[in-house]
């Protein structure tokens, strides 16, 4: 990784009048002309523009952390300091780990989702507790102890968000 130039403000307004379709010395992909909205060439598969739409609303809208943090990240990563996207945002979970996490998530909504609309069937026969965390366990292939731990964490959530 090479070290990116001291930021220029000069040369970054040159770089944002080029994403923009200004006129300006700056090349960009020529793969990705700056021809329509931004929403329009992301739409056309320019995948990068989103970064740089977001770098610009967030000069309005973003915490100034925010802010300045984005338009480092995109002056560097113009400017060739990045071999990949994981230098400038970090790695992602590695597959291998966010496969297992997302079944995982869904396994909880669904265990979640199953043990309200049972109990909401019928209170009496289905009340909340370990027999329903049984019977949704044996529905869903998982154990009763992970069900009720799925649930909890779901209705906590869903309560937290509420506020």
């Amino acid at each position: 990784m090479r070290a990116a130039p001291k930021r220029d403000p000069l040369l970054e307004e040159m770089i944002d009048a080029a994403v923009m379709g200004d006129p300006s010395p700056w090349d960009i992909d020529p793969k990705h002309p700056a021809i329509g909205t931004l929403q329009e060439r992301f739409n056309a598969g320019d995948k990068q523009i989103l970064l740089w739409a977001l770098k610009f609303s967030a000069r309005e809208r973003a915490p100034q952390w925010a802010a300045e943090a984005i338009a480092d990240i995109m002056y560097r990563m113009a400017t060739g300091e990045f071999e990949s996207w994981d230098e400038a945002f970090g790695r992602m979970f590695p597959r291998k780990k966010r496969i297992p996490m997302y079944r995982k998530a869904l396994l909880m909504i669904r265990a979640h989702d199953r043990v309200v609309e049972l109990n909401r069937e019928n209170r009496k026969e289905n009340p909340i507790g370990n027999g329903l965390y049984e019977r949704v366990a044996k529905e869903i292939g998982s154990n009763r102890n992970d069900v009720a731990k799925y649930y909890s964490r779901v209705k906590n959530y869903l309560k937290q968000r509420r506020k």
